[in-house]
């Protein structure tokens, strides 16, 4: 709540700013602090924008999605069903319509309705489908946003497979856009809990993507990461591991010892280090992204903030409740200059 009072009279920046750390909080597993945020967030853009704007729409759906995933059903239900009714009472929706479809589906999914969920998953794929004017003007996005934030299975991993149909149909299979929807889609698989299937897309695309676009290119550095957060979620650690390591080295020699790339390799490697239980490892490697990352952010940047949080929760684990303590209470500090004073 700190951020009404120092900015009244700035609401842009006050509501760019409460977005911000709200997803920040989310990426911590805080719901609390992420969905009072995020409501910050829907009032100043309601206001800003009218209830109708696709910032506003947007934050809608992520709201009832932070509210579900920390159990607050009924809050999810009702902007839910508010996100789709606004959609639906607008003149020229465009693919607004679609993606709040989309998220009525899947929270149709999560909480048991899968017949419903699956008409309104389909009904999302043919709204956004008919805003592009035909498959072959598909925008990959667009398709994205179906298939994103995903929650669930049956129903959904069914529309899954068919938004990879649609999208390698418009894009072409063999083409590099897309084997790029295809790393896309195994993400989104991955993040569903759908494994194999993912792991399957993977092993089969990253290495035509590497000959296409090089080991050097984002897309390819970014489809490796998803791999190795796949296997940490698979439980898949050593694999987990040997990915983060090359993908470290590879940025290292890319981007130099000194990057946004660096940290973020130093800091999912930690994970895959200290879920096999090497802690002392794993605490060196996130002092290596804590320095890296206040480097290339500063020191106040809430960037800092996330491997001491991740060393807290290490020192805490091994009964060192002091080390922990001091951890915490820093990256909480940061987390807070990150604010305007």
């Amino acid at each position: 709540a700190r951020i009404l009072p120092e900015l009244a009279d700035q609401p842009e920046l006050q509501a760019s700013l409460s977005r911000a750390i709200s997803s920040v909080y989310e990426g911590l597993d805080q719901y609390q602090p992420a969905i009072e945020l995020r409501e910050l967030t829907l009032k100043l853009e309601e206001q800003l924008y009218g209830k109708d704007s696709p910032l506003t729409l947007a934050s809608m759906r992520i709201l009832a999605r932070l509210n579900r995933e920390a159990g607050n059903l009924e809050e999810a239900a009702a902007l839910t069903q508010r996100q789709l009714a606004i959609a639906q009472s607008m003149s020229s929706p465009g693919i607004e319509l679609g993606l709040a479809e989309h998220a009525a589906g899947m929270h149709a999914a999560v909480v048991g309705r899968d017949d419903e969920a699956a008409v309104l998953l389909q009904s999302a794929i043919d709204e956004l489908l008919s805003q592009t004017g035909s498959s072959s003007q598909l925008d990959t996005a667009q398709m994205q946003s179906i298939i994103a934030e995903a929650g669930g299975d049956g129903a959904i991993l069914e529309a899954v497979n068919s938004a990879e149909s649609l999208a390698l149909e418009a894009l072409g299979a063999d083409s590099t856009q897309g084997l790029i929807a295809r790393i896309q889609v195994a993400s989104t698989l991955s993040k569903l809990g759908a494994y194999a299937a993912a792991e399957t897309r993977f092993l089969e695309t990253l290495p035509l993507l590497e000959e296409r676009l090089g080991v050097r290119h984002p897309n390819v550095l970014s489809g490796h990461n998803n791999l190795g957060v796949l296997y940490i979620g698979w439980e898949r650690y050593a694999e987990a591991e040997a990915i983060q390591a090359d993908l470290l080295r590879r940025n290292r020699e890319i981007f130099g010892p000194i990057s946004q790339g660096v940290a973020n390799s130093y800091q999912k490697l930690a994970t895959a280090v200290a879920r096999q239980g090497r802690h002392e490892e794993a605490l060196e490697l996130h002092r290596n992204a804590f320095a890296v990352y206040a480097e290339v952010f500063d020191e106040s940047h809430y960037y800092t903030a996330l491997p001491l949080l991740s060393m807290a929760y290490i020192q805490l684990a091994d009964n060192h409740g002091a080390d922990a303590q001091r951890s915490a209470n820093d990256a909480l500090l940061r987390l807070q200059r990150a604010l305007p004073d």
